[in-house]
């Protein structure tokens, strides 16, 4: 039997990382997401690929310079934003 894995989430077909992203996996049939976190300057933990927020966002510079709530302002792609691991998690 074979298990289907989101990579970080729909990411050829929702921005990556997303929470929009990984509903759109769970809606294709994924078992499965494979995502990545950082440590923000707050101790919480955003979902993001990269250790900066340069590729993946209208931002630039580290995850760690910033607290979660920064990093909420910034757009990841198509109206969404970085979650963070607790709101990918509920």
């Amino acid at each position: 039997m074979f298990e289907v894995t989101g990579h970080r989430g729909a990411r050829a077909l929702s921005p990556e990382n997303t929470l929009a992203g990984f509903r759109l996996a769970a809606d294709l049939g994924c078992d499965n997401v494979e995502l990545d976190v950082h440590l923000t300057k707050d101790g919480d933990l955003a979902v993001i690929h990269d250790e900066t927020i340069d590729r993946a966002t209208n931002g630039s510079g580290p995850v760690s310079s910033y607290t979660m709530a920064e990093l909420k302002q910034f757009h990841a792609g198509e109206g969404e934003r970085i979650p963070s691991l607790r709101e990918v998690s509920r």
